[in-house]
């Protein structure tokens, strides 16, 4: 009897390394489902398209004075960030159906989703070979300090 312990390690690789992705870079996947969505509304459902421009100001606001105010009651307790993304995302899902500009959004969405996944299973890591450390001081990877390094270069051309 076969066992497949080996392709479920690999496939629950590549799921994580995929998560790992979608976590370093969502809000660069975020910007182009975003991107997308005002892309394809533009043509036909402009007023659409402002209100979700204004939403993302409003969005955007409202991160940027979590930011500034990192330990305001106001913002933390009354306001949670999961309460405040779930209401946007209420408003902004009611004003798509009011408007008919739900085949859009399912247009950029089957468009986009796919090109995050593709790219979060395909994305190779840049810091794969050499810690921040060695990369800032310009050794290349190597721990040894440049003077070393010299000595051997200056032994190999004898």
């Amino acid at each position: 009897m076969a066992t497949y312990g080996g392709v479920l390690r690999r496939s629950a690789a590549v799921v994580e390394r995929a998560r790992d992705s979608v976590r370093s870079t969502r809000l660069h996947y975020a910007l182009l489902l975003w991107v997308l969505l005002l892309a394809s509304l533009f043509p036909h459902h402009r007023a659409t398209m402002l209100f979700l421009m204004a939403a993302s100001k409003l969005a955007l606001l409202y991160g940027a004075l979590l930011k500034a105010f990192p330990n305001s009651a106001l913002l933390r307790r009354i306001l949670d960030r999961r309460i405040s993304a779930a209401l946007a995302l209420t408003v902004i899902c009611a004003e798509l159906v009011m408007t008919g500009a739900m085949p859009q959004f399912l247009l950029a969405m089957g468009i986009g989703v796919p090109l995050v996944l593709l790219h979060a299973l395909f994305r190779v890591r840049d810091d794969l070979t050499a810690s921040g450390e060695e990369t800032a001081a310009g050794t290349g990877g190597d721990p040894r300090p440049i003077s070393e390094k010299k000595g051997d270069l200056e032994m190999g051309s004898r």
